[in-house]
């Protein structure tokens, strides 16, 4: 396994666990964000 295609395994696997984080992160933030509209 060369050195680029190690990079390319790293980059993807980090953009897939930013990617999955900003999902974990953003469903709550989108309801919370959601009941404050409906209640203000």
């Amino acid at each position: 396994m060369d050195k680029q295609s190690i990079i390319d395994k790293t980059m993807e696997t980090v953009v897939n666990l930013l990617g999955a984080a900003m999902i974990l992160l953003g469903v709550p933030y989108f309801i919370f964000v959601l009941v404050q509209f409906l209640l203000w």
